[in-house]
């Protein structure tokens, strides 16, 4: 039998429920926040949306929402979970490194969790695509899987500081973990307005639960 794409694995996973996130992120809450406070709803595309938690908090704050992600059954689930709050946003199925938009179209892009699911390589090609359909002076919002996250000592070794899953909601999956070295180089067309990360341990066990950059980028016109 032939080892299933990670499209088949996403839209399996979706299926079975394994991402059904209904709240959005504290640091996408804020990121829209201060948006919306200086310059007021604008097109936000988030890629990689999942089952549209964050799509409901872009549509409350009345921005015009569109969302993209690789597995139908996503999609499906959040058509029905806008619908469900009252809200509406442009779906589409597509990939990261060919977004289906037109050039300079969003003002703002958000990604929490996605391109740290491609190998390094088509990270860059997607991230290239962002800035193709973002507008000068547009943002992004991107989270980002570090180096020293417990995930890196699972699965199996795929190239350089990626590996296949192969926990039982992430089965297969890819998972790429960034470097500080790789993140400027994944943006290096922008300019970083802010680099967080993010670290939590459990200091009883002595162990650390997580660890992601947070990532806030400007596009600009180069001279």
């Amino acid at each position: 039998m032939a080892a299933k794409t990670q499209t088949q694995l996403w839209q399996q996973h979706f299926l079975k429920g394994d991402y059904d996130e209904h709240y959005p992120s504290e640091q996408v809450v804020r990121f829209l926040s201060r948006f919306q406070k200086q310059h007021g709803p604008g097109i936000l595309l988030d890629l990689g949306c999942g089952v549209g938690r964050h799509l409901g908090l872009a549509a409350e704050k009345g921005f015009d929402a569109y969302g993209m992600d690789i597995a139908g059954s996503a999609l499906a689930k959040t058509r029905k979970n806008l619908a469900a709050k009252g809200y509406k946003a442009h779906l589409k199925k597509g990939s990261l490194v060919k977004l289906p938009y037109f050039d300079n179209f969003f003002d703002i892009v958000i990604s929490y969790g996605v391109f740290d699911h491609v190998i390094f390589s088509q990270a860059m090609d997607g991230v290239r695509e962002v800035l193709r359909v973002l507008k000068n002076n547009g943002l992004i919002y991107f989270k980002l899987e570090t180096t020293d996250s417990p995930e890196m000592k699972r699965g199996r070794t795929a190239g350089k500081n990626t590996r296949i899953l192969n926990s039982a909601c992430e089965k297969g999956i890819t998972q790429h973990f960034f470097s500080l070295p790789e993140i400027y180089r994944l943006f290096k067309d922008f300019k970083i307005l802010t680099l967080e990360r993010e670290d939590i341990t459990n200091i009883r066990q002595s162990c650390r639960l997580l660890s992601r950059w947070h990532v806030i980028a400007q596009k600009y016109e180069k001279k």
